[in-house]
């Protein structure tokens, strides 16, 4: 993986984790929430003039995961207002990885026991986060299960965002998939 894609990868969760935050810190979160959002597409704005148009067999895809992004706002302002972010932002980012896995495994997919490996260490690494929270008596119930909730659209804009970069990469012919600046993507 390229460097630049790091970077990007990086700026991504740092992004991510900030908004996180700032609708965490706010007395109304479905408010910050749609500010977050509003932001978001304003910002976008800017970028998208200078980014070819999507493969169209991409763009059923994107409307699905725009979709479940809406879903995800919701629960997230949900989940945030029952229970504490370390607890509920741990419970959504250490289960959505294997609920993605379980329903790429269920759809035919298969991963490798190393994969596998890697999913439930990841999964558990994150989870045991929580367990502060639940040794402290900070346990919710009604915040646990939107935050589980949350993890399944996560796993859903998680299976739409993959399967739309795989129509573009197969529209464009994927020997000859390319980056906004002209450099190939690079491939297995």
């Amino acid at each position: 993986m390229s460097f630049e894609i790091i970077l990007l990868i990086l700026l991504a969760a740092l992004l991510h984790a900030s908004w996180n935050a700032v609708i965490k810190g706010g007395s109304n979160k479905l408010y910050e929430t749609g500010l977050n959002c509003f932001g978001g597409g304003v910002g976008v704005l800017f970028i998208v003039p200078f980014l070819p148009f999507p493969a169209l067999e991409s763009l059923k895809f994107l409307a699905g995961s725009c979709t479940v992004h809406i879903a995800y706002y919701l629960c997230i302002a949900v989940a945030y207002r029952n229970v504490d972010m370390s607890f509920a932002y741990t419970i959504m980012r250490g289960t959505a990885p294997l609920l993605t896995s379980v329903f790429m495994l269920l759809s035919g997919h298969e991963m490798p026991l190393a994969g596998w490996l890697g999913i439930l260490c990841l999964c558990a690494g994150v989870l045991t986060l929580t367990r502060d929270n639940i040794k402290n008596g900070k346990f919710n119930i009604n915040g646990a299960l939107a935050a589980v909730g949350t993890a399944v659209v996560i796993m859903g804009y998680t299976l739409f965002d993959g399967y739309g970069a795989r129509a573009c990469v197969r529209a464009d012919d994927a020997a000859d998939a390319r980056l906004p600046d002209g450099r190939l993507v690079p491939q297995k």
